[in-house]
């Protein structure tokens, strides 16, 4: 029996861009010309999404700063929003600020990136995203009233795991700090997940979990593959997400979305 999944969801890094940050022909064609609609899930900012949506051809609502904001691309106004909170947001900023001054930081709103320094891992972002910071002061940064993200941009493994207990100890109960990749550490609201975009999507569309597919690489990525009925992992994912997807499909450098597409979606 042919599976009839109406929606898809994509993980970007990892998944659907290649190692070097590009969209290839193949998995544009693969998914332009697909017969179910297609929903960005990202911890990225909706700027930095921006021209893959416009390569894609989506015109309805995608999901960034990993749950952080529902939105349309040309539409002001988002579908929901979950900001880190005014307190923790103050909390954030003052203690990464004076503990870590060294840490490269980056701080997202709706439409800007943010940092008070350019340093290694800024310039990293820079040639990954191909966007430009706005370099601001602390106390400009402390007048933000909406920051959806907070990312540091860590080389040192032991110094990633430190920075992480210790943020963790400050108990802000209402923000999430995840790891991503070898390097990321990302801080949002506790409201902002994967699976709870997808859900909304869904409630919107009025559609049943086994009309949904998802593509990711992460563990990061596994609420997502809870909220679907057809979860698909990358062949460049661990061990551990691959044991949770229904199917595995090629790597994000060997168009795998593309081929996933077609090998297992194709008749729906």
């Amino acid at each position: 029996m042919a599976l009839m999944i109406k929606h898809v969801f994509l993980d970007i890094d990892g998944t659907l861009i290649k190692t070097d940050g590009r969209l290839t022909a193949q998995t544009i064609k693969t998914i332009r010309q697909a017969n179910f609609s297609t929903t960005l899930v990202s911890a990225r900012a909706p700027f930095e999404m921006q021209a893959m949506i416009q390569a894609l051809g989506l015109t309805g609502p995608q999901i960034g700063f990993n749950g952080g904001i529902i939105f349309r691309q040309g539409v002001s106004e988002p579908l929901a929003q979950f900001p880190i909170s005014a307190d923790s947001r103050q909390q954030l900023v003052e203690y990464l600020q004076t503990s870590f001054p060294t840490v490269s930081q980056s701080y997202y709103t709706a439409t800007s990136w943010l940092t008070t320094q350019i340093d290694a891992g800024i310039k990293y972002e820079q040639q990954v995203t191909h966007q430009q910071p706005t370099v601001v002061t602390r106390t400009a940064l402390n007048q933000q009233l909406t920051i959806f993200k907070v990312m540091l941009i860590i080389f040192d493994a032991d110094q990633m795991a430190t920075i992480k207990t210790q943020l963790q100890e400050l108990q802000l109960t209402d923000i999430s700090i995840k790891q991503s990749g070898d390097w990321y550490l990302e801080i949002t609201s506790a409201q902002a997940q994967k699976s709870t975009g997808i859900t909304r999507i869904q409630t919107m569309n009025q559609l049943q979990v086994n009309e949904l597919a998802a593509f990711g690489d992460g563990e990061n990525d596994m609420p997502m593959f809870q909220a679907v009925g057809v979860p698909i992992a990358m062949g460049n994912a661990n061990d551990f997400v691959k044991q949770h997807a229904r199917y595995v499909t090629r790597t994000n450098d060997e168009d795998g979305v593309a081929y996933g597409i077609a090998r297992y979606l194709a008749n729906c």
